[in-house]
């Protein structure tokens, strides 16, 4: 059985379109179990998927060498900044570093950094960093960075992000 979706090799996030190729007998199962947990894929998005995977392939290699430099970039720049821990992915564009070196520190205005809520509000409003923490994925404390962003933008968020991180006290 094949299992997989659009999602990350066609840059096509946001359109929650997977696909199974697998025997008929599993693909009813399946079916009957998909049909009642989520449905109502638009046309448009079946279109667009249909399209990506029946052009030829060649740009998938091209854009997944990319966004290898990508993250490559930004887990150097993470590197760099002592306070935060992580593992290099695999795949996707998502960095998600754990945050317990900001934990217990203030900001410039005096808050305390009490959990990864607050070290994503500091990174909003200090860095102008928006970020996704780890609560919300059962992974406290950490926060979630996308690196899906031109190498230039990139560069200049990890300056914020150093630059915040270092206001700590």
């Amino acid at each position: 059985m094949i299992v997989s979706g659009v999602a990350k090799a066609y840059a096509m996030t946001g359109w929650r379109i997977g696909y199974a190729a697998c025997a008929p007998e599993l693909a009813r199962v399946m079916s009957k179990i998909q049909s009642q947990s989520t449905s109502n894929a638009c046309s448009i998005s079946h279109a667009a998927t249909v399209e990506a995977l029946t052009v030829p392939q060649d740009f998938v290699e091209m854009a997944r060498a990319e966004f290898r430099a990508r993250r490559d970039l930004v887990f150097a720049g993470l590197a760099s900044m002592d306070s935060l821990r992580f593992t290099l992915p695999d795949g996707a564009f998502y960095a998600f570093p754990t945050i317990h070196g900001p934990i217990g520190r203030r900001t410039p205005d005096g808050a305390v950094i009490v959990d990864d809520t607050a070290f994503a509000g500091h990174l909003l409003s200090a860095g102008h960093i928006a970020c996704v923490q780890g609560a919300v994925f059962g992974l406290s404390p950490a926060i979630r960075l996308s690196y899906a962003a031109s190498r230039a933008e990139l560069t200049e968020a990890l300056d914020r992000l150093a630059a915040a991180v270092a206001a700590l006290n």
